[in-house]
């Protein structure tokens, strides 16, 4: 029998083929100081899938996401596949990944309604922690659409409202979720807090609605208050006066003009009809300014100046800015001329007449040295006229005088004489109406532009008023003829 034996030639061919690989040193297998790297490139033993799949860097990662995502698979399949995926990208925080891979899901249409509400559901947890509320929001209801009693769905849905400040929406998706686990503690949370939210909201709702009716009524009355004072009006960015810069009352005060200036005051009117006007004093030498947040209508301007130089400012450094040494002017800007004002007048004085426009409800004043070398150079070319006050108070009218003993006791303030003269019996009863003319009572109308809302025809007033038992009253126009009702024509 033969013997089965390699025969010595083909031995010696294996030791030398043997012998040849240990003399080389080892390749391509694990290290031990590499093995967590080398099984990380294993994708059974991947802690984490690389952001793009290179074949050509991992192929084995290739290999099976053709598998995986194989398009001849059924779309139940498919997007079960990619809602996985999704879910695991949900995991690691991927939240931008994670909607690509819900996307893709849906874009499978499969026909399962169940299948694609989750897709719709997780997805909307991906845009609401991206922050996309929105669209988190549209996704639930597309999920809401598909299985309404989705627990899930109807949470992140309140949990939508909630965010976009819609409380009330989010209390009744609450009370849905409820109806179906009336145990739900995220619901219970979300409709507690939704509800406070919503209270609070409504209290502030109903604050803001009477802060606007009260600024609406404290608007009105200022615009009244002016009006009846023929006060001139500019806005500020049309550059015309209240007569034409609007068709109503109001768009006057709220549209055409800013009730409130930089520094954060604003016009304002007292329990007795007076108005306190933010006033603005410039002082051109030295390129300064004083703001004065409530200079009340009847005060003179000699009363501020005092007070304001009490002491030196600052940036006085030549001591020259004294009370008495001061000239104040207005700017008419239509004839670029100036209107020097007498520091006795007062401020109503000054706002009535024609020329002085009030721009931004912010009257401002030029002041400077009168005696100075800047004052001449800077009047010079310039049409100055000078400003004298009335002598007697204007603002007469009041709602309060009804009859005309108020009335006398009202202007007393005209001087004695003048009083004692219209406080006798009235023969002529001069009734001031709003057309801008004056007539007596049982007379025909004297069809003359109505002197203080014109500042016209000052002449003509005092003719009046010295006629025998002649007697000048502002109001109650309605309790001589029964025509009218008083019309604060002088104010």
């Amino acid at each position: 029998m033969e013997s089965s034996e390699p025969e010595p030639t083909e031995d010696a061919s294996m030791d030398a083929f043997l012998e040849k690989f240990q003399s080389q040193p080892y390749r391509g297998g694990f290290r031990e100081d590499q093995w967590e790297e080398e099984f990380d490139k294993i994708p059974l033993f991947m802690k984490k899938a690389p952001s793009e799949i290179d074949p050509e860097e991992f192929p084995d990662l290739a290999c099976l996401q053709s598998m995986i995502f194989d398009d001849d698979r059924y779309p139940e399949e498919q997007a079960k596949t990619y809602k996985d995926e999704g879910n695991d990208y949900f995991k690691e925080k991927d939240y931008k990944k994670a909607v690509l891979s819900y996307s893709e899901g849906l874009k499978k249409k499969c026909a399962d309604p169940d299948l694609n509400a989750v897709l719709y559901t997780n997805r909307a947890a991906a845009q609401y922690y991206l922050g996309n509320v929105r669209s988190s929001l549209n996704d639930v209801l597309a999920a809401k659409k598909l299985k309404p009693g989705h627990l899930k769905a109807i949470i992140r849905g309140a949990l939508c409202h909630l965010e976009l400040k819609h409380f009330a929406e989010a209390v009744n998706w609450c009370d849905e979720g409820l109806q179906i686990d009336a145990k739900e503690k995220k619901l219970l949370e979300i409709r507690a807090k939704a509800d406070k939210l919503k209270r609070m909201e409504e209290r502030d709702l109903r604050k803001a609605k009477l802060k606007e009716k009260k600024e609406q009524h404290q608007n009105e009355a200022l615009l009244q208050a002016i009006k009846a004072r023929n006060i001139r009006l500019v806005s500020e960015s049309a550059g015309e006066d209240e007569d034409s810069a609007s068709n109503g009352p109001a768009e006057i005060l709220l549209d055409g003009l800013s009730s409130e200036n930089p520094y954060g005051a604003r016009l304002s009117i007292d329990d007795q009809g007076r108005l306190s006007w933010p006033v603005l004093f410039l002082y051109p030498e030295y390129a300064q300014s004083d703001f004065i947040s409530a200079f009340h209508e009847d005060t003179r301007f000699i009363d501020h100046l005092m007070a304001m130089f009490s002491e030196a400012p600052s940036w006085d450094s030549e001591h020259k800015y004294h009370p008495e040494n001061l000239e104040v002017y207005f700017e008419d800007e239509d004839r670029a001329e100036l209107y020097q004002v007498s520091p006795d007048s007062t401020l109503l004085q000054v706002l009535q007449h024609p020329r002085c426009c009030v721009k931004a409800l912010t009257p401002a004043f030029l002041v400077c040295v009168g005696s100075s070398p800047f004052c001449r150079n800077y009047l010079q070319g310039k049409k100055v006229h000078r400003f004298t006050a009335l002598p007697w108070p204007v603002h007469l009218w009041s709602p309060s005088l009804k009859k005309s003993s108020t009335a006398v006791t009202r202007i007393a303030g005209l001087g004695n004489s003048l009083a004692q003269r219209l406080s006798q019996d009235a023969v002529t009863v001069l009734t001031f109406v709003a057309s801008g003319t004056y007539r007596r009572h049982n007379s025909k109308a004297i069809n003359q532009p109505c002197i203080y809302s014109k500042a016209l025809r000052l002449e003509r007033l005092a003719q009046l008023l010295h006629q025998p038992g002649g007697k000048l009253r502002c109001c109650g126009c309605h309790e001589v003829t029964g025509a009218m009702k008083p019309h604060p024509v002088l104010c």
